[in-house]
């Protein structure tokens, strides 16, 4: 009997599934300043002024960029994350035609991961937030289809994880990123990122691909 009931008890990762479920917009994206439930002091909180800088010093064209791919590897509730996709979402909300598409590209190429679910489940609340705040400019808040895309990238991209930082650091090991909760067990699983093939008619292809960080 007790077996059974530590085997009951033990904590799985969430499906593709249920985390969609979860996603919802909130009244709007809320960015903590300090660890809410922090004992330790291992939580560290960007303010808006620094996440500002950094963005301007990797330089607006290249955050801007669909295009280019960028990873959070501590990633918090989205302080980086979130004002990098308004950003994007910014710049492309002009051309009506192509935003649809745009805007779905835009959240693909953004990677996330932290091994706090609670904070994780709060960043992916607050990028759709962002998301659905453009959404109703372009009047598209009520397509099921490209709503339902943009939870799925959300869902696949903002991953509940944590990267190997028990290791020296070794420029030939690389630094790789677990699945949690299995990231605090021995039998890790290493997370797969979700690539994108967003079409304009909003159909796409996505696989996944081992990546070392």
């Amino acid at each position: 009997m007790a077996e059974n009931k530590e085997i009951a008890n033990v904590e799985s990762a969430p499906t593709i599934e249920e985390i969609v479920s979860q996603i919802h917009e909130l009244d709007e994206p809320t960015y903590a300043e300090h660890g809410e439930h922090d004992v330790n002091g291992y939580q560290i909180f960007t303010p808006e002024f620094i996440v500002e800088g950094m963005i301007d010093a990797v330089g607006i064209k290249e955050i801007e960029d669909i295009n280019k791919t960028i990873l959070e590897p501590t990633s918090g509730d989205g302080a980086f994350t979130g004002r990098i996709l308004e950003k994007r979402l910014k710049k492309l909300i002009r051309k009506k035609k192509s935003y649809p598409a745009d805007s779905i590209r835009a959240i693909s190429t953004i990677y996330s991961v932290e091994m706090d679910r609670e904070l994780i489940e709060r960043q992916r609340n607050n990028i759709f937030t962002v998301f659905m705040r453009y959404a109703h400019n372009a009047g598209l808040e009520n397509d099921e289809n490209y709503v339902g895309l943009a939870k799925l990238v959300i869902a696949h991209n903002f991953m509940w994880g944590r990267t190997n930082s028990d290791n020296e650091i070794n420029p030939f090991l690389p630094e790789v990123a677990f699945r949690m909760p299995e990231g605090e067990k021995e039998d890790v699983k290493r997370l797969r990122f979700a690539v994108w093939d967003i079409r304009d008619d909003l159909t796409y292809d996505m696989h996944e691909e081992d990546v070392d960080l």
